[in-house]
């Protein structure tokens, strides 16, 4: 399995290619975009020259005959969950189907049947296959044509900033690619604490899969103390599914954030600095995969909103 849990191998759209070869037979159709094949077996005809049958099996368990099984063993390939196929050809002319051939990221290879016809090069996309496409009868398979994932094109949330606050600038701590595995976050108070609500998020790390690191923190004004660092690790897998900031209650136009929590898909809650009546629920999580922050920053978090993929 890949080191990366996220972002996915493959997205959940169809890469479009043509059948190769004529009608004839029955149709057939399955695909599955949540559960890619993982086996594929193929059967030439006694004579050699078409192809007789493909069996395919999916993630899920689940198996499916085009045409008809061969009493020979088939020309096979089991594929590992992050093995792709980097080639797929189908020779074929207006009769039938008479060769296929595949080649994968392991350079594992399935050639079945005689090059004969035209050769038909299919876009293999992301490399991982969804089903097929075909005409067949119990002699032979007429036409076939893949139906390859197309790559995963990360997307993003675009939520408000959270708070009111007037001050600070610009940051961005984000990675599109990657999602956060880890937070850090440092509170504490300003130069006159007066009491619990004068502290507020001063500082922020975020650890990314494979160790990216992004930093963002209060870089103007009084020195801060830091009164309670917190650390979080997000599990593989692990999924945000809801969000809420507080801010302080006092401070003119210029209240901080105070605080924030977040529940998971693995029932944790983790609760950061102070709660208060100034409450910022986070409308949009996206799929619940946290890839970083944007907000207002001067010498502590102005404002703030989580950047989640879609």
């Amino acid at each position: 399995m890949s080191a990366l849990t996220w972002p996915p191998q493959y997205g959940k759209t169809i890469e479009p290619n043509i059948g190769a070869g004529a009608h004839g037979g029955s149709f057939f159709r399955k695909r599955d975009v949540d559960h890619p094949i993982r086996k594929i077996e193929v059967w030439a005809a006694p004579s050699g020259d078409s192809i007789q049958g493909i069996r395919v099996t999916w993630r899920s368990s689940t198996s499916a005959t085009i045409g008809t099984q061969g009493v020979e063993h088939p020309a096979a390939i089991d594929l590992a969950e992050d093995e792709k196929i980097n080639e797929m050809s189908i020779w074929a002319d207006t009769t039938y189907v008479h060769r296929v051939h595949i080649k994968t990221s392991s350079d594992q290879t399935l050639d079945a049947g005689r090059e004969n016809g035209d050769k038909f090069d299919m876009n293999t996309a992301s490399g991982f296959l969804a089903g097929f496409q075909a005409y067949a009868d119990a002699s032979k398979i007429y036409e076939l044509g893949p139906y390859f994932l197309k790559p995963y094109v990360p997307g993003r949330t675009n939520n408000p900033l959270l708070g009111d606050s007037r001050g600070g600038n610009d940051y961005t701590a984000l990675n599109l690619d990657r999602r956060v595995s880890k937070i850090q976050v440092w509170w504490g108070s300003g130069a006159e604490p007066k009491n619990s609500i004068d502290r507020e998020l001063r500082k922020m790390k975020l650890t990314y899969e494979q160790a990216d690191e992004k930093w963002f923190s209060g870089n103007a004004g009084p020195a801060p103390t830091m009164d309670k660092t917190y650390e979080f690790d997000l599990q593989a897998r692990e999924l945000v599914t809801k969000m809420t900031f507080w801010q302080r209650e006092d401070g003119g136009g210029f209240r901080c954030l105070s605080g924030f929590e977040f529940e998971t898909s693995k029932g944790n809650t983790f609760t950061i600095g102070t709660k208060t009546n100034k409450v910022y629920p986070v409308p949009d999580l996206g799929t619940g995969v946290l890839l970083g922050f944007e907000g207002k920053l001067g010498y502590c978090m102005d404002r703030a909103t989580p950047v989640f993929a879609k």
